[in-house]
């Protein structure tokens, strides 16, 4: 089985939008909204402002990373710049990537959404859900040398046609509507909304309930995972999102649902190879036809021989499962031959392992489960390796 859904293809604009470094973000004239940050006029439609979003003073080029550091404070996770930095800066380009920005969040559990919405609409409407929002504006307009800069924006005054943001070198600083949209735009009208994922309780798109689902899902809150897709699907019905179903009823073991969204899948996109894969994945654990779990196999190899390491150990283990213990063998050696990445790797030597074992070739048996631990300490082979010497 491939673990996992397939990854979100996210397009890299403006030539990775950082391209000669961070630069200072260029003051604007716009009048002071102190009335509102100091909090003696209370929030409305017209003007918002989103209280005790800590400021982080940017070093060096680190804007990012300080807008970054920033917005996960005010969500209680204290991660400074310089250690955001360790993991995303880039030296080549001296910034970050808005990508690495966004992955990084994600990977600490946070819901994520990027847009690209210049109208100012939803950029206030996340404002109004106390919600900070991380920007990137062109900071610099000499010729041929474009820089680019971050900012978290905490607040807006229709009145005086500004924005509030943590600039980087200056807290609560306004920043004139004219003025932000044209800087704004030269980055393509790029901004990233950060959330904790049970804070999410508004309305979103077919997209963002997918992804919020998956967040869900990668922490194994299952039945949680289930809700979120199954709101993407009234929304719209996407192959991805019947996939991720598919895998997340896999993993709950309620094997019939897993089949059904998997086909469903298959009957929207009849080239999803990763869905043949777990579809035969799904047949063995249920017990069902080992000869149609074959079948699907196969297909996957078929259509995407660049995961035949995952695709190949599938075949492998039905082939097991269906006694064919020297077609699953060899299964298994091809798929190690393209195993990369050591946990893989290691998976699939400790299923080579046991079938040769199960083979009663108990020499070659310890061979390769001893190559399972090698590449991963934490191998269930250790304790069969126990019972061998």
């Amino acid at each position: 089985m491939q673990k996992g859904s397939p990854k979100i293809l996210l397009c890299l604009v403006l030539c990775l939008l950082v391209t000669s470094g961070c630069g200072t973000y260029t003051k604007t004239k716009a009048s002071s909204a102190a009335y509102l940050i100091n909090g003696s006029i209370g929030n409305a439609d017209s003007h918002y402002y989103i209280q005790n979003i800590p400021f982080i003073k940017q070093k060096g080029n680190l804007c990012g990373p300080a807008a970054l550091s920033s917005i996960l404070k005010y969500y209680n996770k204290d991660i400074s710049q310089e250690e955001i930095a360790r993991s995303i800066y880039l030296i080549p380009v001296h910034g970050v990537l808005n990508i690495d920005l966004e992955n990084y969040a994600k990977d600490r559990g946070f819901w994520t959404n990027v847009s690209y919405d210049k109208d100012f609409t939803k950029l206030k409407e996340n404002i109004k859900r106390d919600l900070p929002v991380l920007v990137l504006v062109r900071s610099s307009h000499i010729p041929f040398k474009k820089t680019y800069h971050y900012l978290v924006i905490l607040g807006y005054e229709d009145a005086e046609e500004i924005f509030i943001a943590h600039s980087g070198d200056q807290a609560n600083e306004s920043l004139h509507y004219k003025d932000f949209l044209k800087n704004w735009a030269e980055a393509d009208y790029w901004s990233l909304v950060i959330c904790p994922k049970e804070k999410v309780n508004w309305d979103l798109d077919a997209q963002e309930y997918n992804n919020l689902g998956l967040i869900f899902e990668q922490e194994d809150q299952l039945d949680t995972a289930i809700e979120k897709y199954k709101k993407s699907l009234e929304k719209f019905e996407k192959p991805e999102t019947l996939f991720n179903l598919g895998n997340a009823y896999l993993k709950s073991k309620k094997y019939e649902d897993a089949i059904f969204y998997y086909k469903r899948t298959l009957e929207l996109d009849p080239n999803f190879a990763d869905c043949y894969n777990n579809l035969a994945y799904t047949y063995m654990e249920k017990d069902l036809d080992l000869d149609e779990a074959i079948k699907y196999a196969n297909q996957a190899l078929q259509l995407k021989p660049a995961n035949k390491m995952y695709y190949l150990d599938t075949l492998g283990m039905i082939q097991f499962k269906k006694g064919l213990f020297n077609d699953s063998i060899k299964s298994f050696e091809d798929a190690s031959e393209f195993a990369a990445d050591k946990k893989i790797g290691s998976m699939i030597y400790y299923h080579l392992g046991m079938v040769k074992l199960k083979a009663g070739l108990n020499e070659e048996a310890k061979k390769a489960l001893q190559k399972s631990l090698e590449l991963d300490p934490q191998s269930e082979a250790q304790e069969t390796l126990k019972g061998l010497l």
